[in-house]
């Protein structure tokens, strides 16, 4: 925990002070009792400090997620000029089965406007303690993480697999995109990236989302790699990719075989 540099100096004042007074007039007590003022204030600013400590080692080693406050109630109590409340949460993050919490938190000033029903938050969790997490009021939901994944999955000849309020599954179909090296954010075509429409089916699944087989499936000509390398001499052709990409993806074809 890390102690601001005005609770130092008030440490070493008070126990300078206190050694000072002890050496010069001990008879009169007023050095031993700075001495045990300065460990009292130090001990009281390490106390006031662990949560504030804990919430960045989560911040720093936790689960990027997203809290929607289902409920926020006022407790009439105050630190350092900033309203304690009580929130009722549904918290969602990569690999963590949704769940409801409920925390007393310090809101800033300049969050109280978001204390409204559905409105959410920034959340990191604890990885091998769910229940363990911090609200992060500094960054808008999901700012310190990818861009969110698409909202909508679909294929040729199934139906359409909609997923915009599970914000769970959007970071995870965002994180393999990103793992791919594909930009998440819009409209992605994965029509020839069977091995990626997989992945993201795989990751869709994972977060509880129902995914036909047709979304996730290739077909024969996709499996085949003289098919999917001979695709690719047509796009080329076709002007539709240059040589880069055409030599990229070759590459890869190559390697799955």
């Amino acid at each position: 925990m890390r102690i601001n540099p005005v609770g130092w100096l008030l440490f070493v004042f008070f126990l300078g002070g206190g050694v000072w007074f002890t050496v010069a007039m001990p008879e009169i007590w007023i050095g031993q009792i700075w001495i045990a003022v300065s460990f009292v204030m130090i001990a009281g600013l390490w106390l006031l400090g662990r949560p504030g400590a804990k919430a960045e080692k989560l911040r720093m080693e936790g689960i990027l997620g997203q809290a929607s406050i289902v409920e926020a109630t006022q407790t009439g109590t105050q630190i350092n000029r900033q309203p304690v409340v009580k929130l009722k949460l549904r918290i969602a993050a990569p690999g963590v089965t949704p769940f409801e919490a409920e925390k007393r938190e310090i809101v800033p000033l300049i969050a109280l406007g978001r204390l409204t029903s559905g409105s959410p938050v920034t959340v990191y969790v604890d990885r091998a303690d769910h229940s363990r997490f911090a609200l992060d009021w500094s960054s808008a939901p999901g700012a310190a993480g990818p861009a969110p994944g698409p909202a909508t999955i679909a294929s040729a000849d199934g139906p359409q697999v909609e997923f915009t309020s599970n914000p769970a599954a959007r970071e995870a179909v965002a994180q393999v995109l990103l793992q791919h090296g594909i930009n998440p954010a819009g409209t992605v075509d994965l029509r020839q990236r069977p091995e990626v429409r997989k992945a993201v089916a795989d990751a869709l699944r994972n977060s509880g989302v129902e995914v036909p087989a047709s979304a996730a499936a290739a077909t024969d000509g996709e499996r085949d790699p003289y098919a999917r390398i001979q695709k690719l001499t047509e796009l080329r052709a076709s002007g539709l990719i240059g040589d880069a990409e055409y030599a990229d993806q070759k590459a890869r074809i190559l390697r799955e075989i």
